[in-house]
């Protein structure tokens, strides 16, 4: 180019339509927009797809979760309400002698106004429920803890009739200036007597969310709901304009099954992509939807942005469609991958959640959730792991017990037989009476351990019969005399008059008596003193051995009952196991105290059946 001339005067001719310069313009342009906004395009649809797709399994995670919560919540707050009925000993007398009041026309006595402060107390100490109604038997309101005087508008007669079994949770409905959902929490409150009243508790419009344990902004964006089995909606975590509580929530997913995502326009007439999950227990479904404007707005965003960056950055643009895709979905692949491998067992699964949008809040609650799943799964897989290993423990005690009857029982009979034979051939021989006295009190002792192998793997069906307990004690007593006095243990009998009988198998007890009172003796190998106590109470009968000697560590109380545990040199470790099992099987139990240095005391505790009862 000459010196001195202008460089804008040579792209005149070079850019002239249809010249070369200007078609390999045109083709470069071409080439380089129309695959770039081709790219784009692709990348926008699939990235929409596989964010709808992640959005709709965390929305469904995310409703099965709270459904269970939701459940938790009420069961809680109904054995809150459980608690109190039955916490008052005399609640039930109470409430009667305040119908008493209300019948002979005394609302000011003092039963009903000391019933009235009672449920005013508890409900101060209550952080859900709104208010206490006490309903008698027959259904007719008694009283309330408001100042309302006569019973509310939404209170029908829905407890005429009713066999109450236990706490249940139920809505109603206020009518006044708006339809609005009541939750009422029942109780029967039963005495000897029968059924004195229910109790109600009452949550009202206003604190439903705090009795579900429902935050009102569970998620950014993510709307909550809880409807009834006509669809009326019981929660809505916060609407944005009135909502008509008296009709069903305007959704499709009442007219599918749980678990199925639809796209629909909700009742503020905006898109929204929404699942339900059924409330375990409860008729109640649990709804969560968000709105696609909240979902894919920077999706749509992206679409006009990468539209008006295309014909001006072309190779910039590539490089932040790939950079704001991978923002996006990168975090909710990580969700999924972290879902699957949850599906998969894998417990303790944790993602990444660092953002402060609606995926960064997916993320933390997926966690919450996992870290809850991986504890109750811990929880879950010990108790079965203790299941397991007992039900093997037993499987193998019936093929062991089994295999030494078969492989032992009848040699050591033939054994035993022989030794006698041998014994009274050798009467004059000393020396060997005393060798065939030791090998017959060996084989008394392999017999004895048989015996309690198969006494613990095949347990015998009690045979009851009514019996003085004085009896099985008398007769263990007389069975202990010799081993009690070769061992320098001093016995007392100790039995209360007017004990009362029991039923029970009188050889499977005095069996169980015998095993205490030998361990005792043993117990005390340089003597001492046992104390047979045979007392009752109300509604039981307690037969107490006592010793004296060193008792048992703290650490070790929890194990003696186990099989095959045992402090002793000698023994097979399965008589306080059989003990239990026997006491257990005929409808008793079998309590232990016990001090290092203070001795041991073991209790049969045996229930005292009426006459009904023994019929």
């Amino acid at each position: 180019m000459p010196r001195g001339a202008d460089p804008g005067a040579s792209l005149g001719p070079l850019l002239r339509k249809g010249t070369l310069g200007w078609r390999i313009l045109s083709w470069f342009l071409a080439l380089s927009l129309l695959p770039l906004l081709l790219t784009n395009t692709v990348g926008y649809v699939v990235s929409l797809r596989v964010l709808e797709g992640q959005v709709e399994e965390f929305l469904h995670e995310l409703a099965e979760a709270q459904a269970v919560h939701v459940a938790h919540q009420v069961l809680l707050h109904e054995l809150e309400l459980e608690g109190f009925s039955t916490g008052h000993r005399e609640f039930a007398a109470l409430i009667r002698s305040a119908v008493d009041d209300l019948e002979s026309g005394r609302p000011n006595g003092l039963a009903y106004s000391a019933l009235v402060n009672t449920l005013r107390h508890e409900l101060g100490q209550s952080a859900v429920f709104d208010e206490f109604l006490i309903v008698a038997p027959d259904g007719a309101w008694v009283l309330s803890t408001s100042d309302v005087l006569s019973q509310p508008d939404w209170f029908g007669p829905w407890v005429d009739g009713q066999t109450w079994i236990g706490p249940a949770t139920s809505e109603a409905w206020e009518v006044g200036e708006h339809i609005l959902p009541v939750l009422t929490v029942v109780h029967p409150v039963v005495d000897d007597r029968g059924l004195a009243g229910v109790h109600v508790g009452v949550v009202h419009f206003a604190s439903q969310g705090r009795y579900m344990g429902i935050p009102a902004h569970l998620a950014k964006h993510v709307e909550s709901y809880v409807v009834s089995a006509t669809g009326n909606p019981l929660f809505v975590s916060h609407p944005h304009r009135p909502i008509d509580f008296g009709k069903p929530l305007e959704t499709p997913l009442l007219r599918t099954p749980p678990g199925i995502v639809s796209v629909y326009d909700n009742y503020e007439g905006a898109s929204v992509v929404a699942t339900s999950a059924s409330i375990p227990g409860m008729s109640w479904r649990y709804v969560a939807e968000v709105s696609q404007d909240s979902v894919f707005g920077e999706m749509r965003m992206l679409r006009l942005l990468s539209a008006v960056l295309g014909s001006l950055f072309a190779l910039g643009l590539v490089a932040i469609v790939w950079l704001v895709a991978r923002s996006l979905v990168s975090p909710v692949q990580e969700l999924v991958a972290a879902a699957e491998r949850l599906r998969a067992r894998e417990l303790g699964v944790q993602v990444q959640a660092s953002g402060t949008d609606e995926i960064g809040q997916l993320g933390r609650t997926f966690n919450l959730m996992s870290s809850e799943l991986e504890r109750s799964a811990r929880e879950i897989e010990e108790l079965h792991d203790q299941d397991m290993r007992r039900a093997s423990q037993f499987a193998t005690m019936g093929e062991l017990a089994a295999g030494i009857a078969h492989e032992f029982r009848n040699p050591v009979a033939g054994i035993t037989c022989g030794v006698e034979l041998l014994t009274q051939q050798s009467a004059g021989d000393s020396m060997a009476s005393d060798t065939l006295a030791q090998m017959r009190l060996q084989l008394g002792q392999i017999e004895t351990s048989v015996n309690d192998l198969l006494s613990y793997a095949r347990p015998r069906k009690p045979d009851s019969v009514r019996i003085d307990p004085a009896q099985i004690v008398d007769q263990s007593l007389s069975l202990l005399a010799t081993q009690a006095k070769s061992g320098g243990v001093t016995i007392t009998r100790i039995v209360d008059s007017g004990v009362p009988h029991v039923i029970i198998d009188p050889t499977q007890m005095t069996h169980a008596v015998l095993n205490l009172s030998l361990n005792a003796i043993q117990a005390m190998p340089e003597g001492g003193e046992m104390t047979i106590h045979v007392g009752f109470d109300s509604q039981s009968v307690r037969i107490a051995i006592i010793d004296t000697g060193p008792g048992i560590p703290e650490n070790k109380i929890q194990q003696i009952f186990r099989p095959f545990f045992t402090t002793k040199h000698r023994g097979s470790g399965l008589g306080l196991a059989i003990t239990r099992g026997i006491v257990e099987r005929n409808g008793g139990r079998l309590e232990v105290a016990s001090r290092p240095g203070e001795g041991s005391t073991f209790t049969l505790v045996l229930p005292i059946l009426d006459d009904e009862e023994d019929a």
